[in-house]
């Protein structure tokens, strides 16, 4: 149950971290480098739940629709 929590907390954290940086520059100049350290995760704790930039923008897609 503890890992379900943290799972959500941490794509959260991804999550407002990416569409902060989207108010800022387009997508094709995101790093994965700086989207982790504005997400305050590491790298593989991004690749753990998205394969790229471009995955977690359809992801994030997909759940709006």
């Amino acid at each position: 149950m503890g890992n379900d929590h943290r799972t959500r907390v941490t794509k959260i954290l991804i999550r407002k971290a990416f569409t902060d940086l989207l108010k800022k520059k387009p997508i094709q100049s995101i790093s994965i480098k700086e989207l982790c350290e504005a997400a305050q995760i590491n790298r593989g704790t991004f690749y753990t739940h998205y394969a790229d930039i471009y995955d977690l923008l359809e992801k994030m897609e997909e759940e709006m629709m």
